[in-house]
């Protein structure tokens, strides 16, 4: 069977690779939705099993394209996601089609019988008949809560990984000052050059950092050697600095040890001066720092992870402090929604005097959007059909939901365009309204002329009346005479 694995963690594919390949299973891999249809394209595939949470098309939009396309929709789609937020993510992915909503992690044996069954009901041609069809626009509606949703969740797991990289921070800045203290005293940890000599001394620690033997004793430039390609103009020019004219230095670079491991240091130099003020020795600390920069780089590609997704998403998002009223972050869609450049919608206030100019129905709105923050109330902080006006002048309709996050001083506002839908419906009121008026004319019409034959009727039958009369006359004059 080909089997079809989109997440954009390789780990993640990986393990299910390793999982369905030992079954027998042909696998292809996708890191996002985009390319699972171009993998889809090419190639026959049985059974599609994906994560929700990807940058350029997440697992939502893909279940949605693949269950609204003829050629693809028959195929059995498995939603496999650790980003569980409540039974409303399983109740939506299974209205546009998914054939089952399972959560990570997942024994394997329960997830290939889970396999088995969903090909079992293939068979039975029960795939995909679960699809409810919605309305387009109630699918955005409901896709775009469920991505809220989600997106809220990862927020909060990353700003505790944030806070707790804060802990670790503090943690390793003591940890580095104790060094420092040790260095000056017991030159744990530490290095040194006597210049006159030009031959570095290195505490034990420093040599093991290098993967060399406890005693080593390095010219200068055997040392600077020691640094990656990159970092060797930096190092030589901070360095002689230090050593010719007093100026410390603190920096992180990257060693390439005597196996050939890169590592991240952090080297810290002073110059040492004779009772003549004489530099003599250069002398500071080292310390391995890789791990610390990897977590960093890590933290940083979640981030930039999150901005992928905020930046691709269907819908306007902003991300404001609640306590200042400013923006710390807008998407390219919001700013196109609302019609002005992301720079004049920071700050709030002005904010509302750039998109509601109207003064009354500016003061309206606010009034009712600050009742319903206030509230506290998630269920009151939706509006409907707002009339939005554009920098050039020109105007939409908006519908917009925010989501505080008080215990954080966050307020997200999202924002979705329903200009298309509101020319519709205004569009649709104005027929219903012509065909009114054309109902009232021809019942206006009808009517007179149901008047008019009733005049005649009555004309008709008073002169076939007086007819007969005469008639009775003529005939009582005749029988007299």
């Amino acid at each position: 069977m080909n089997i079809l694995i989109v997440d954009d963690r390789k780990e993640n594919n990986y393990l299910l690779e390793s999982l369905l390949q030992g079954k027998g299973h042909k696998t292809f891999a996708g890191g996002n939705g985009k390319e699972a249809l171009e993998i889809l394209k090419k190639q026959q595939i049985d059974l599609i099993i994906s994560d929700i949470l990807m940058p350029v098309m997440d697992g939502f939009q893909l279940c949605r394209q693949v269950k609204t396309d003829a050629k693809l929709q028959k195929i059995p789609f498995i939603i496999y996601t650790a980003t569980y937020t409540g039974p409303k993510d399983e109740e939506f992915a299974l209205k546009i089609g998914a054939d089952r909503f399972v959560i990570k992690p997942c024994e394997p044996q329960e997830f290939l019988r889970i396999i088995n069954e969903v090909m079992v009901d293939k068979t039975k041609e029960k795939s995909s008949e679960q699809q409810i069809k919605l309305p387009e626009e109630d699918v955005l509606k409901l896709y775009n809560e469920r991505l809220v949703r989600k997106l809220e969740k990862k927020m909060e797991q990353y700003e505790e990984e944030l806070k707790e990289r804060k802990q670790a921070e503090a943690e390793l800045k003591t940890q580095l000052n104790l060094l420092r203290i040790a260095g000056e005293t017991a030159r744990f940890g530490g290095w040194s050059v006597d210049l006159q000599k030009n031959i570095c001394t290195w505490s034990d620690a420093v040599a093991d950092i290098h993967e060399m033997p406890h005693g080593f004793a390095p010219k200068v430039e055997e040392g600077i050697n020691f640094y990656a390609p990159q970092w060797r103009e930096r190092i030589t020019l901070v360095f002689s600095a230090c050593a010719e004219k007093g100026i410390p230095y603190d920096e992180e670079m990257e060693i390439i040890t005597r196996t050939g491991k890169r590592v991240w240091v952090r080297t810290i130099g002073r110059s040492v001066k004779n009772e003549k003020g004489e530099i003599i020795r250069v002398e500071g600390s080292f310390q391995d720092i890789t791990k610390q920069k990897l977590y960093l780089q890590e933290i940083q590609k979640k981030n930039e992870f999150i901005q992928t997704i905020l930046d691709n998403l269907p819908i306007g998002v902003a991300i404001n402090k609640i306590d200042v009223g400013t923006a710390t972050y807008i998407n390219d869609k919001f700013s196109e929604i609302y019609g002005w450049p992301s720079e004049e919608l920071k700050n709030i206030s002005e904010f509302f005097q750039k998109v509601y100019p109207d003064e009354n129905y500016r003061n309206e709105l606010q009034k009712k959007v600050l009742e319903d923050i206030n509230s506290g109330d998630p269920a009151r902080m939706n509006w409907e059909n707002l009339r939005v006006t554009h920098k050039d002048g020109s105007h939409k309709y908006i519908n917009a939901v925010n989501i505080p996050i008080f215990n954080q001083n966050v307020m997200v506002s999202t924002v979705m365009d329903i200009t298309e839908l509101k020319l519709k419906e205004n569009e649709l009121e104005l027929q219903q309204q012509q065909l009114q008026d054309l109902v009232d004319q021809k019942t206006r019409e009808l009517q007179e002329r149901v008047e008019e034959l009733e005049r005649y009727h009555d004309a008709t039958v008073n002169r076939e009346f007086r007819i007969k009369e005469l008639r009775d006359e003529i005939a009582r004059l005749k029988e007299e005479r």
